[in-house]
Formats: C-alpha cells, structure tokens, sequence
C-alpha cells in the first residue's frame, strides 16, 4: 500500500496574486458558515466596546505594538468584534497566513489597504465596499481623491452602480459578502458585479 501524503498548502509569498485573492474568500466564507465572524456594516474592524483594537490586544496578550498577531489574537477578534467586507478579508488574511503584526489592524481603511496589499488593490477593495455597503460612494470617491483617468465618467458610474446593485439583492450582511466573494472565486479573483448572485443556503 502506498502512503499518501498531505500536499502542503502554499504560503502566502509562494501565490500568485489571483490565488491569493481566491484563497480569502473562501477562508471569509467558510468563517461566515461556521459563525466564527460576525459581519456588519459601517466599520472596518469593530470592537464592541468601542476602544482601541491594538491596545486591548497588547494588554491582554502582553504584547506591543510590533509583535506578530497569534492566532489567539485573531480568535478573539474574531469573538470580540465586528466586521465589514474590508475587515472580514483582513481578518483571513491574518488568521490563515499569520503575516501581519498587531499595528497593521485598526478600525480603519487605511489598515485594510496595507494589510490586503499585495491581494487586492484600492480600487477593488473600494469597488467591494460599493457592493457591501449598497453604495457607489465608495467607488467614485477613489477616482475623484486620486483624480484617476483610467475611463470615462460614465464607465466609473456604470460599474459603481452595478455594484451597489448587486449588494441591494441580499438584505443581509452575511449572505451579501458571501456573494461577493463567490463571484469573486467563480470569476478567478475579479469582482464582477454585472453578473447576479444568490445564496443557496
């Protein structure tokens, strides 16, 4: 009898970029089934009493600001707080490579940009935050603070409303971004809000 062995998954420096981008969501969906996330709107990364993330990870842990975030780190953020598109992402990131230290995770954009860099790039994070925010605010509002020319007006308002769109077709936060990242793995890691989703539970 032959012995099989187990192929090692690849690391986060040995994927191509589309992989990588594969590889979050599906983490980001398997931790929505499982209920081990709890997804909102409105914040990136929340803590639900309000404070400061990293600090509450340094006293807790006994760690600073520099030190690598462990995965009991990660579980109790994932207990602790609440999170958007942005931040569910961040969170696989953290929880299924282990690359990132406690000062790369914040309530902020920002700290999402840094940490999915290299995955994603601002312009289709915020093109992913249009959709799970039901809101072409997002969007529009990286080509007009960069004053990006990549394409007509039109064209940014086209793709900006049918992704708005798309997010409008699933009332619940959960089922929304699971959308998303499903037709991001369907789409080999490009967001295609034009093509329409539903979640099959």
């Amino acid at each position: 009898m032959k012995n099989k062995s187990k192929k090692r998954s690849k690391g986060w420096d040995e994927m191509a970029v589309a992989e990588r981008k594969i590889a979050l969501c599906k983490d980001v969906i398997k931790q929505i089934r499982a209920s081990r996330v709890t997804i909102d709107k409105g914040n990136y990364i929340k803590n639900n009493n309000g404070d400061d993330l990293r600090d509450i990870l340094c006293e807790i842990f006994d760690a600073c600001y520099y030190d690598m975030i462990t995965p009991d780190m990660c579980d109790m953020i994932k207990k602790e707080c609440t999170m958007c598109a942005r931040g569910a992402l961040l969170i696989s990131r953290i929880d299924k490579f282990n690359t990132l230290k406690i000062v790369d995770i914040d309530n902020d954009g920002v700290s999402t940009s840094e940490g999915l860099n290299g995955a994603f790039d601002e312009e289709e994070l915020c093109l992913i935050e249009t959709a799970f925010e039901k809101d072409t605010y997002f969007y529009e509002d990286y080509y007009s603070r960069r004053n990006v020319n990549t394409g007509s007006y039109e064209d940014i308002e086209k793709l900006a409303n049918a992704a708005k769109k798309f997010g409008e077709n699933f009332p619940d936060h959960s089922d929304r971004l699971m959308a998303i990242c499903q037709n991001i793995i369907d789409h080999k890691g490009e967001f295609r809000p034009e093509v329409e989703y539903e979640i099959v539970n």
